[in-house]
């Protein structure tokens, strides 16, 4: 068995420092990069409470993650998903809308209670032929591997503004800066 023969093995090395999570940034504006990240748990609770509150997400139901998992998105939901006892399959949401619709029409997705995107910007188009496809049910999330959650876009949302990305977490302030680091008002760009 595999325990008798790893009872013959040699002793493992012991460890000089303990791991820490590293996921790559998009790539989004060159190269994609690794990002350290070092999340407390405090830190964690206003984006978890938001995304439990405004998701329709539900302990031991599907849940299907486009982003790989070295990606801030997909390693986040990997866990979300482990949280929840949900099932997974990897797919990418663009992919699935670019299959013929007698394709589509093949499969019951009736059952279907959020499509979430993010770890790239959601189109307004791409949007659009979600909703055409499955429902009202398109949530966006924006955030950075670097910082994590920043704001999602609930159906309500996106249907009062196409192509937002929506509103900050529980607990979380984002601001918009100047190029000297000044904050700006509402509206402006920085």
């Amino acid at each position: 068995s595999l325990i008798d023969a790893a009872a013959g093995h040699r002793a493992w090395p012991a460890m000089r420092s303990q791991g820490r999570v590293v996921i790559l940034t998009s790539g989004t504006t060159g190269t994609p990069k690794g990002a350290p990240r070092a999340p407390s748990v405090r830190s964690l609770i206003g984006p978890m409470t938001t995304l439990l509150s405004r998701l329709p997400l539900r302990a031991r139901e599907p849940i299907l993650i486009a982003p790989p998992f070295f990606h801030g998105f997909g390693l986040a939901y990997l866990g979300l998903a482990m949280l929840l006892g949900a099932t997974m399959v990897p797919v990418m949401l663009k992919r699935i809308l670019e299959l013929p619709e007698a394709t589509r029409a093949r499969f019951d997705a009736s059952s279907l209670s959020a499509v979430i995107s993010a770890a790239a910007p959601l189109s307004v188009d791409l949007a659009a032929a979600v909703k055409e496809c499955f429902g009202d049910l398109v949530y966006d999330l924006y955030g950075t591997s670097e910082t994590g959650f920043g704001a999602i876009a609930t159906p309500e949302d996106l249907r009062a503004a196409p192509g937002t990305v929506g509103r900050a977490p529980h607990d979380t302030v984002v601001r918009i800066l100047d190029e000297g680091g000044a904050e700006l008002p509402p509206g402006e760009t920085g």
